[in-house]
């Protein structure tokens, strides 16, 4: 992603991700609601904290690069009917299930 900064600290470089791309990637996430396919709570907790820190009009201008082709055309319409459709779909968040054993083997590869 060229819009991520790299910043280098003592215990190595990280790459920070702009709001506006973590906004516009959950809220791809959470639009499994609109064809009502199971989500994480996370991902709906994340986008309604992140809505609050986010200038709408700067999310649009990245938006392209998250959007699927069947979501809504402009963020100003996602942002508006995820809020409509967060409460009313609460039968459909799943807990998230983790494994206490986790895989070693470095040539698995993830069956999803």
């Amino acid at each position: 992603m060229t819009r991520a900064v790299r910043l280098d600290l003592p215990s190595g470089a990280i790459q920070l991700v702009p709001l506006e791309d973590l906004t516009a990637r959950t809220a791809r996430i959470v639009l499994a609601l609109q064809k009502a396919f199971p989500y994480c709570p996370n991902a709906r907790e994340i986008f309604l904290r992140l809505i609050d820190l986010v200038e709408p009009a700067e999310v649009e201008a990245v938006r392209p690069d998250h959007r699927k082709p069947d979501h809504p055309l402009t963020f100003e319409e996602t942002n508006a009917l995820l809020h409509d459709l967060i409460p009313k779909h609460q039968e459909l968040l799943v807990a998230a299930r983790y494994s206490a054993e986790y895989s070693k083997d470095t040539e698995a590869v993830c069956p999803r």
